[in-house]
């Protein structure tokens, strides 16, 4: 008979906790977005990896994000539509599209930004800097780990 090691009832907790608080923050972000500026959390995304570069192709983007092929087509489809983005199809794969932010999703994206770290800066200000910095690192750590993973 093989035997399963055991995960420590903290351990499953502490997820349960990452869970609950990612799924609260990106709650929060998508209300600050919708009521501030008129933008979806997808769209907030799409455009903050269209602006880091990380990613230039929409299939890219869709295997990053979680969406599927049809999702991340409709969502930078409106975001094109709103002058945000502009995607145009690779020279070798006519099935790609490249995808750049153009001026207009940039001041989109810096006002969004801004939004979310004035959010952000009133959220985290029940935390003491040090514990923050300590969160960070361990978050970074468990960020770097489930990416080698991959």
């Amino acid at each position: 008979m093989k035997h399963t090691p055991s995960v420590p009832s903290s351990l499953i907790f502490t997820s349960a906790q990452i869970l609950q608080l990612a799924s609260l923050l990106e709650r929060h972000a998508r209300k600050k977005l919708k009521n501030q500026r008129d933008m979806t959390f997808a769209q907030f995304k799409v455009l903050l990896l269209t602006e880091s570069k990380c990613v230039s192709s929409q299939s890219e983007m869709a295997r990053m994000l979680d969406l599927s092929p049809a999702a991340i087509s409709q969502v930078i489809g409106t975001l094109a539509h709103k002058k945000w983005l502009q995607r145009k199809t690779k020279s070798t794969n006519r099935r790609e599209n490249h995808i750049t932010l153009t001026a207009l999703g940039r001041q989109a994206l810096g006002l969004a930004t801004a939004s979310m770290h004035g959010s952000e800066t009133d959220l985290y200000q029940i935390v003491e800097p040090e514990k923050l910095e300590i969160f960070n690192q361990v978050t970074l750590q468990l960020l770097q780990k489930l990416e080698a993973d991959r």
